[in-house]
């Protein structure tokens, strides 16, 4: 290429809440380029793949159902190691045609890449606020469930040393009575953002948790307390 690379985002919100990512550039027609959009915040995250065609392109993000309120940051990068043969006539194998500000040298790839990045908010400083709070709120309820759970498990150990035949068959209808509660659980947990990850993870553990072995169990309650407890900071 003899001109450095342009790219130009403008992102435009659709009738039914995502993001539609729009942008203007010189890159070659079939260029392969990928959009990326995250929100670490509420532990979102989306992909996709687009073509460059007569300077352009337009992709849209996001759930059906619309995005949460949030800062989202969205990503375009160019990179030729995804580029057709006819793309790297243009652009050089290794990218080593490409010049501008919107260029940068990926050292560990020994390759240029051509990237923009821009942000985009959904809903006021209020909105965020107030979905910021309801999972926290959500993250503090799975919190003390998870503390009833690792209390329970514990309590437990008396009838995982047993070796009798009541003292097993008690175990094993107190199992049966928490697994289905530690399910529902993980299922809650996974819907947290990124920053409550160790909920995530204790939830999981439980699962062997409620268990009757005695060995296994003991261990993943006992991880499972101390995410909990790492957990409590973002809680506060």
């Amino acid at each position: 290429m003899s001109e450095p690379v342009l790219l130009t985002l403008k992102v435009e919100r659709t009738e039914d809440g995502r993001a539609k990512v729009i942008d203007l550039t010189n890159l070659p027609n079939s260029a392969n380029l990928l959009i990326s959009m995250n929100n670490p915040s509420l532990g979102k995250g989306y992909q996709d793949k687009v073509l460059v065609n007569e300077g352009t392109f337009t992709s849209v993000l996001g759930e059906k159902e619309g995005l949460s309120n949030g800062k989202y940051n969205i990503k375009v990068t160019f990179s030729p190691l995804a580029q057709s043969e006819k793309v790297k006539e243009i652009i050089g194998q290794r990218g080593e045609n490409l010049t501008g500000a919107n260029v940068s040298i990926s050292e560990l790839l020994n390759i240029k890449v051509a990237e923009a990045e821009t942000n985009f908010v959904v809903g006021s400083s209020q909105d965020i606020a107030s979905t910021e709070k309801e999972f926290k709120k959500r993250a503090l309820l799975i919190h003390n469930k998870l503390q009833n759970l690792i209390t329970e498990s514990r309590e437990m150990n008396s009838l995982r040393q047993r070796t009798d035949l009541e003292g097993l068959a008690e175990c094993g209808r107190r199992m049966r009575k928490l697994q289905p509660k530690v399910d529902k659980l993980v299922k809650e947990a996974e819907a947290l953002p990124e920053k409550y990850l160790a909920l995530r993870i204790a939830a999981v553990e439980m699962t062997i948790g409620v268990t009757c072995h005695e060995t296994m169990a003991s261990e993943a309650t006992n991880r499972a307390d101390n995410k909990i407890m790492s957990a409590y900071e973002s809680l506060k």
